[in-house]
């Protein structure tokens, strides 16, 4: 908290509360609560609603009720953060892993086809070249019923 914003009398029963509820002193709310700004504002004994974010001289203590929380979190449960993104980073990873698997596939299908498709054509080919591979100068007509 910074010495410019102390000064200031509307402020400083939050930054007092705030203070309290970081080192775990309430005097208005229950010993463990949780640093946010509605707790900020009843513990320094005001109305839930009364920190706004759209005063500007609310600003300063907003960001540092953040800070705070963060501090408190981690302070409570040292690496959850860092397990959380870790969690998130393997959950992207699997659906990656996923995406590429499923298009994996999908390509494999269609070199099956390809591969099918070539088959059918080769053997239809030879189906019309062995009656006449015995003449040089013969050429198949198409049939026209098929």
């Amino acid at each position: 908290m910074s010495e410019e914003h102390q000064k200031y009398s509307t402020v400083k029963p939050y930054y007092d509360a705030a203070l309290r509820i970081f080192t775990d002193t309430t005097v208005i709310l229950p010993p463990g609560s949780k640093m946010t700004l509605k707790n900020v504002a009843l513990e320094a004994g005001k109305s839930p609603s009364s920190i706004r974010k759209d005063r500007d001289i609310f600003i300063p203590l907003i960001q540092d009720v953040i800070e705070m929380a963060k501090q408190m979190a981690e302070r409570q449960a040292p690496g959850e953060e860092k397990v959380k993104d870790a969690r998130q980073k393997t959950k992207k990873a699997k659906a990656e892993a996923s995406d590429y698997k499923g298009r994996y596939k999908e390509s494999l299908a269609r070199e099956l086809m390809l591969i099918k498709a070539l088959d059918d054509a080769q053997r239809s080919l030879r189906s019309y070249e062995e009656p006449f591979s015995q003449h040089e100068n013969v050429v198949p007509f198409p049939n026209p019923r098929k």
